[in-house]
């Protein structure tokens, strides 16, 4: 039974490796894609700022006009495809086996060479 378990393992393990290397170079063109598409909303998102201040200097109606345009059209498609995007990006980031977002955390084993026999600063024994 285990030797069944590990040779699964290991199949799975070489499966997921030829997976990955064939998927490289449409994951990079697909992470190209999310770079600019992000990029585009980041600048989508500080015009909006300048929009704002547009309406603020003139003021009246026009800025009425202008902050409700912003509020009804512009706001709505700028958060939804910040959001299809982000979702893009999440899926490229496990389909390139990034695994950015696990909550594994890899520490260093404390080696000899790390502890040291220096004195306490404060002068006390330990």
């Amino acid at each position: 039974m285990r030797e069944k378990l590990n040779n699964f393992r290991a199949s799975y393990k070489e499966f997921k490796a030829r997976l990955i290397k064939k998927l490289e170079r449409p994951v990079a063109v697909c992470k190209l894609i999310f770079g600019y598409g992000i990029m585009l909303t980041l600048f989508a998102g500080g015009s909006l700022l300048l929009g704002y201040l547009v309406a603020l200097i003139l003021g009246g109606d026009a800025a009425a006009a202008i902050c409700a345009f912003i509020k009804s059209y512009l706001i709505p498609v700028i958060t939804y495809t910040t959001t299809v995007l982000v979702l893009f990006g999440i899926i490229l980031m496990y389909l390139s086996g990034e695994m950015a977002l696990t909550a594994k955390k890899k520490t260093p084993k404390p080696t000899a060479s790390s502890k040291t026999d220096a004195p306490d600063p404060d002068g006390g024994e330990g």
